[in-house]
């Protein structure tokens, strides 16, 4: 019997039983920069993106997933622990009614760790530090002549969790981010058109294929006429880039930020020492 052990050993980690080991073989993805290419804030800040399709996760199941939309600001938003960049995310869906908002947690804040990589961003409640943030990665873009962004891929990180084909087999072997959990979760299809040339969702879920990341569970999101209800009571770009009352434009105001929250505990030292450091790297005063 003892002889015999190292054969069964073997026999149990080949056989469909067995505990996969799947996810370590998954292909490994790029995000969008490259030698001729570097993802531009500005310009992805520049005006609303609209979800053309998108994989469910743990915060926005399919019963949530009709007029999805994306605004991001740059307006000097600032996150505990932090003194980099930090875009302000307004994330905004509805159920199947097309009217009533799903509520999903408030603004968030998308965060810039190392500024030469704009491109991997992490994302999470504005209150939480970088930390607890879950990755954000544009992973395929279309630019216009003039350079204006037209659709992108995004996946919430590298994807793990195995969908198609085999490990021994590269060609055929597919792997899409988490359908459960928050962070390194999702994956999404956006326009900055409310309805997308479908010719173009097929080259971004095209593309997405090619580096070996399954598409068959992405969703169609609902958008155009028929959600304009719900567009009207939301923050779009450029529709709603005009002056404010107080002369500043709302979109990406980024010549003024607000200044830096005020940091104090009395009587907690853990919370203290927290803030004396985040006061040494100027994310509090």
């Amino acid at each position: 019997l003892t002889s015999s052990l190292p054969y069964m050993v073997l026999a149990l980690a080949i056989s469909p039983f067995a505990l996969p080991l799947d996810p370590f073989f998954c292909p490994k993805i790029n995000t969008v920069n490259n030698a001729s290419f570097s993802l531009s804030l500005d310009e992805y800040t520049r005006a609303t993106w609209y979800v053309q399709k998108q994989q469910v996760n743990s915060y926005q199941p399919a019963e949530q997933l009709f007029c999805v939309t994306a605004t991001y600001n740059l307006e000097g938003a600032t996150v505990p622990l932090f003194g980099g960049t930090v875009v302000t995310v307004y994330n905004e869906a509805t159920f199947d009614d097309k009217r009533t908002k799903v509520n999903g947690g408030g603004t968030l804040c998308a965060r810039i760790a190392d500024e030469s990589q704009p491109d991997k961003l992490s994302v999470a409640p504005c209150f939480l530090p970088n930390l607890l943030a879950g990755p954000y990665w544009p992973v395929y873009i279309e630019a216009d002549a003039e350079g204006q962004y037209s659709i992108v891929a995004v996946s919430g990180g590298q994807p793990d969790v195995p969908t198609d084909g085999s490990p021994f087999d590269p060609s055929t072997y597919k792997c899409t981010p988490r359908e459960l959990g928050i962070n390194n979760a999702g994956l999404w299809i956006l326009s900055r058109e409310p309805v997308a040339d479908p010719a173009a969702v097929a080259r971004a879920e095209a593309a997405l294929e090619a580096m070996g990341v399954a598409t068959t569970k992405l969703l169609p999101v609902p958008q155009g006429a028929e959600c304009e209800d719900a567009y009207a009571s939301r923050f779009l770009k450029p529709r709603d880039c005009g002056p404010t009352a107080d002369g500043q434009g709302r979109c990406n105001p980024t010549a003024t930020a607000p200044p830096a929250p005020s940091c104090a505990f009395s009587n907690n030292p853990l919370g203290q020492a927290a803030c004396d450091l985040a006061t040494a790297i100027g994310t509090c005063q």
